[in-house]
């Protein structure tokens, strides 16, 4: 097989991964205002990666995207501001600002199937994208995501324990012991269409 057969056989396998994942997030959760929150995508992500014998973990943190060459606002992200705004966000029964994605381990690749949101949730911000937008999802090696996407995904140790925390509950209540579900039973907070949106806005450069 050659080297662009090789690839295409690659991004088949991931397109159709990514659309399990989709389909197991829309049966669990619908597509209703909640559609674009990443915590409920990185785990049906997750969920259809396992699936398949993949070793996939969950990460979670600030994650930012360029919107602009130039001007005052040139980069959209989710800047995550520690556990007691965590706290103080999950008090108010909402989700706390932060980004969830898939990680691969054994091949140090970051996966986040929404990107196709972000122009939408940046428009709701009060950002204009004027860059190209993003693709429907990114899977890149951590190390090449800044240069080909003009994104960066930084992680953190307490938004990640807080991720698969949240999660936790609401995994063993959906598929239960023998995978069986019975709709959405919410163990996590109420997310609110645009919680915390006026601060997802995150000005200047890309981080290192």
């Amino acid at each position: 097989m050659t080297l662009k057969g090789k690839r295409t056989k690659r991004q088949q396998r991931r397109d159709s991964l990514v659309a399990s994942a989709n389909e197991i997030f829309l049966k669990l959760f619908g597509d209703g205002q909640d559609a674009h929150v990443a915590l409920y995508r990185a785990w049906a992500l997750r969920v259809a990666a396992q699936a398949r014998g993949m070793r996939m973990i969950i990460l979670a943190g600030s994650a930012y995207w360029r919107v602009a060459e130039s001007g005052e606002r040139t980069v959209f992200g989710y800047q995550w501001e520690g556990m007691e705004a965590a706290r103080a966000s999950l008090l108010e029964s909402k989700m706390p600002v932060m980004h969830v994605w898939g990680y691969l381990l054994h091949k140090d690749e970051v996966v986040d199937i929404c990107t196709r949101f972000q122009p939408e949730q940046a428009e709701r911000a009060g950002v204009s994208w004027e860059l190209p937008h993003p693709p429907d999802y990114i899977w890149e090696r951590a190390d090449k995501i800044l240069g080909k996407h003009g994104a960066a995904y930084v992680p953190d140790e307490g938004a990640t324990k807080l991720a698969n925390l949240l999660l936790e509950k609401e995994a063993k209540r959906l598929l239960g012991e023998r995978g069986e579900t019975d709709g959405p039973t919410r163990a996590v907070p109420e997310v609110r269409t645009g919680s915390g949106v006026e601060r997802n806005g995150h000005d200047g450069a890309l981080p290192d």
